[in-house]
This record gives structure tokens, sequence and C-alpha cells, in this order.
């Protein structure tokens, strides 16, 4: 069988610092078939130009190199504009600040072609700081995920290791401009549409970066977009009030160390919408936590 195209589509914005490491990381993976999109986003440091120092290589080592820079447009019009680009068989939208593990996107494609019911694979991460130190792991479980797992939050979907069926993604596409969490958007389309066929692996595939300026700091805001996500899809009353329940389970726990009083409102909160998510193990950890920090 011949090698599927996978199209990797990098959005850029003021990653000067990170970026060459995210292209060297894709440049190095023993998958051969890569189309590779760099999009930078009106970056007001020296992205560009140090994009721009791989491109001879990158036309060397890639089926196809395109690189675009342009006016700031926002991260769902970057990513938008990516796929609408992209030719490849499957896609990898991948944060121009992380940087992929060796052999990662030929483990995927492996999944991929096992199981044809399968659109998107995920799976672990390790934890990096500015500095590109490793400062953690996060794994996952290995299991297949539908779309009332996405819903009710009991999915773990690592943003940074997202490989996805083409056809798929463009079925969904585009992505609605005022969607902050752009991944979760997605995952929740694609099993909307296709039930049971999110593959989580237990293999790393991907550095996570974590720094101060990642959308995943703000807790806070990514509340509050989740709450407004789950409103965009159909469910019945009670799985919706289910789903708002235990993101507020989360946010809850996410809040245990930093701001006790916003921790105990959350879980108030979603004690009224759900009483039910008192049987969640995480409630016992948030608890735990909140109490003998």
């Amino acid at each position: 069988m011949s090698e599927k195209l996978v199209t990797v589509v990098v959005p850029c914005y003021n990653h000067q610092d990170y970026v060459e490491d995210c292209i060297q990381s894709i440049i190095e993976q023993s998958y051969q078939n890569i189309e590779l999109i760099i999009i930078d986003d009106g970056s007001k440091d020296d992205s560009v130009k140090k994009i721009q120092s791989f491109e001879q290589v990158c036309n060397e080592r890639f089926v196809r190199f395109h690189f675009i820079h342009r006016p700031n447009k926002g991260a769902c019009a970057t990513l938008n504009e990516g796929i609408s680009l992209a030719t490849g068989d499957y896609i990898a939208l991948f944060a121009s600040d992380d940087a992929m593990l060796p052999g990662r996107i030929a483990s995927q494609v492996a999944i991929m072609h096992r199981d044809l019911n399968i659109k998107a694979v995920f799976g672990a991460v390790k934890n990096i700081d500015d500095n590109g130190t490793l400062i953690g792991k996060t794994n996952v479980a290995e299991t297949v995920y539908d779309y009332e797992d996405i819903l009710l939050n009991r999915a773990k979907l690592l943003a940074p290791t997202m490989l996805i069926d083409s056809v798929a993604l463009k079925e969904v596409s585009p992505i609605p401009e005022d969607v902050v969490i752009e991944d979760r958007y997605i995952q929740l389309s694609i099993t909307e549409k296709y039930g049971k066929c999110i593959f989580s692996s237990k293999e790393f595939y991907a550095y996570y970066r974590r720094h101060g300026s990642n959308t995943s700091s703000n807790i806070d805001k990514l509340f509050e977009k989740n709450v407004e996500l789950i409103n965009r899809f159909e469910c019945d009353k009670k799985l919706k009030r289910q789903a708002i329940a235990n993101n507020l389970l989360g946010y809850a726990i996410s809040m245990a160390l930093n701001n006790k009083t916003k921790a105990f409102k959350a879980l108030f909160r979603a004690l009224k919408y759900d009483v039910g998510v008192v049987v969640n193990k995480k409630l016992y950890h948030g608890f735990f936590n909140i109490l003998v920090k």
C-alpha cells in the first residue's frame, strides 16, 4: 500500500523562540509522505525570519511546502485557511510552540490504516517549559471515544497530538471564528457525525510547551468558552445539564490549589446542575486538594 499523504498545518503567531524546534521536529519524522503548510498570522516578532530560514530544507524534505505570512486574522481563521489548503488524506493541526516526538506520524497513520472507522487519533504528551526542559508527562488511556464522552468531559484528548481524517475534518469545517477551543469543537463535531470514532493511544506523540501565553493557561476563560461550546451542540436537556456540571467539576478541580473560593462555588454550581456528579471520582480528588493543600 502506498503511503497516505499527511498534511501538517502549523499556525504561527509570535513564536520566534519556539517555531524552529517545531519545524525541525516535523522534518525529522520517519514518515516521508508529508505536506507542510505554515501560516504566520501577522507575527510582530522575528517568527517570519525564523520560518524563512527553513524554506530550502523544507522544499527538499516535504512533498509540498507552503508558507504564507499575512496580517493577523485570528486563530480560527488561520486554522480554516490551513484546512482549506490541505491536500493530504490526513491532517495534523499543530501549534508552532510545540514539537513532535520521533515516529509520531508513522504510528498514527498505522492506527488509522488498521481501522477505517477511526476518524482521528490522539495520544500522550511530554510537558516542557520555555527552555525545552522536561517538566512532566501527561498520560492517557487507550480507548475509543464517542460524542457523549466528549460532551460529558470524560475524554482526555490532547490537542498537540491530533491526527484527523481529511474528509471528516473538511465536512465539519469551517470552524466558527468565535470558537476559542477549536480542538474540542472538532472532536464534538466529528463524533456527532461519525459516532465512536476517536482513538486515544497510550503512545507519546508530542512535546507540549507550557508557558504564560498558552491559551489553555486561562482557566476562567476556558471554562466559560466550554459552556458556550456545549450550548452549540444538540442534546437533550438532561445530557446538557450533565455536561455543564461535569465541566464545572473540572473547573473546580483546576482551581482547587489557586482559588479555593472559586473552587467551592464551582462545586456547588455543579451539584445544582446535576447532583450525579458526586459519583465522579474526580470530585473526591478535588475535595482532597482543596482541604489539605
